[in-house]
């Protein structure tokens, strides 16, 4: 049996055996697009945030994803939002 549930693996190990260690490390980051004129290279760029966080420029079709990486999350989240803290990060 293959267990192919993403952040949600440890949960479905839990239901074969209660006594399973946890093996998941949920993170998460969140990402903005902008138009491709805030930058004019074709190439990426990796730097450091405010908060230690890596913040990554992308340049992406005719648009630059710019976002961040690394936030922990204790639980799986269907619908993950950005909080106001991210975005005046990124923005």
């Amino acid at each position: 049996m293959v267990n192919c549930t993403g952040a949600w693996a440890d949960q479905i190990r839990l239901k074969d055996d209660k006594n399973v260690s946890k093996r998941i490390c949920i993170v998460g980051g969140a990402h903005l697009t902008y138009d491709a004129q805030i930058s004019n290279s074709k190439f990426g760029l990796c730097l450091p945030s405010k908060d230690g966080r890596i913040m990554l420029v992308v340049p992406w079709l005719d648009r630059v994803i710019v976002g961040t990486t690394e936030r922990k999350f204790e639980e799986p989240t269907e619908n993950p939002t950005i909080s106001t803290d991210e975005r005046n990060l990124i923005q």
